[in-house]
C-alpha cells in the first residue's frame, strides 16, 4: 500500500491516494500533467504517516474559455484534446452529481441548452483545463475543480480518447 499524500489547506488537511486502475468514479479525481503523465487520485483517511503534495501540485491558470455558455460544448473535444497533446494545457477532471447546468433565461442560449446541456444533467462531470504557466504559484490540483465547468462524461472520455490516455470515467 502506498503512502498517502498530504494536502495542507488553510485549517484542515486532507490526504489523497494514488491508485493505479483505469476507471475513475465519483469520487476520484484525474489529473493529466501531459501526454504521458496521468494518475488517478482517491481521497483517503487520515494516516499517521504521509507525503507531502509536490508532484500533484500545478503552475498554471484555469482556461475559462470554454465556459461561456455554462458548460462545455460538443464541439471543443476535439480543440481541447489538441491542446492537452501540445503539453502546454493541464487536465484536473472528476465526476460530480452536483455539476447541474440550469437553463438559461435568454431564448438564443436556450437552444443551445436545449441540445446539448440537458445531456450534461445525466452525466455530470467537472473539468478544469489549465494553461501551465511556470511563472505563477503552484497550487493543488483538486483545487482548480471549483473554476472548472460542467461536461457531460461521455465528452470527457472522448477527450481522454482522443489525447491518448487510458483511463475512463464513469460517472
Amino acid at each position: 500500500m502506498e503512502i498517502p499524500i498530504r494536502h495542507k489547506g488553510l485549517i484542515f488537511s486532507s490526504f489523497w491516494q494514488v491508485v493505479n486502475d483505469v476507471y475513475a468514479g465519483v469520487g476520484d479525481v484525474l489529473v493529466v500533467k501531459g501526454p504521458g503523465d496521468h494518475v488517478i487520485i482517491r481521497r483517503a483517511p487520515r494516516s499517521r504517516f504521509w507525503m507531502g503534495d509536490a508532484h500533484l501540485r500545478i503552475a498554471g491558470v484555469a482556461d475559462r474559455r470554454l465556459c461561456i455558455y455554462g458548460f462545455v460544448l460538443q464541439r471543443d473535444v476535439e480543440r481541447i484534446a489538441r491542446q492537452l497533446h501540445t503539453g502546454r494545457f493541464a487536465l484536473v477532471a472528476a465526476c460530480d452529481p452536483r455539476a447541474v447546468v440550469r437553463p438559461p433565461r435568454r431564448e438564443e442560449l436556450y437552444n443551445i441548452w436545449r441540445f446539448e446541456g440537458y445531456a450534461v444533467n445525466t452525466a455530470p462531470a467537472r473539468m478544469a483545463l489549465i494553461r501551465l504557466d511556470p511563472s505563477r504559484r503552484p497550487k493543488f490540483a483538486v483545487d482548480f475543480l471549483k473554476k472548472g465547468c460542467p461536461i457531460h462524461g461521455h465528452l470527457l472520455n472522448q477527450i481522454l480518447q482522443l489525447s491518448g490516455i487510458p483511463i475512463q470515467l464513469t460517472c
